[in-house]
């Protein structure tokens, strides 16, 4: 995006959007690298951080950040909406998914 800087600095994604960000891309670390980043950016306010999580990752895990988004990527192309994205993302990765949730919105 080509945003101003002050622009991005406020910008706010949608709640589903930054749940579905954290379940998809940083709940796929191990445990002790996900309470390390979380215990040093907390939460200031309701799902507000002061900082983005990937700064709190060192070189190694940002090389693996970028793997996990490549690869959300590559099943976001051959999905046609976030309940599929989910459902396909937990089957090949294991992103804790349970679709028989959802199953009464979908059709």
């Amino acid at each position: 995006m080509n945003w101003a800087e002050e622009t991005y600095k406020v910008y706010r994604k949608p709640e589903p959007t930054a749940k579905t960000i954290t379940v998809v891309i940083y709940d796929r670390f191990p445990k002790y690298i996900r309470d390390h980043i979380y215990e040093k950016n907390p939460y200031v306010k309701w799902l507000k951080r002061a900082n983005k999580l990937y700064k709190y990752l060192g070189e190694d895990g940002i090389l693996i950040l970028e793997r996990f988004i490549d690869e959300a990527i590559d099943v976001m192309q051959t999905s046609e909406n976030l309940y599929e994205f989910r459902y396909n993302h937990a089957l090949k990765y294991g992103s804790g998914f349970q679709p028989e949730l959802f199953e009464q919105y979908v059709n």
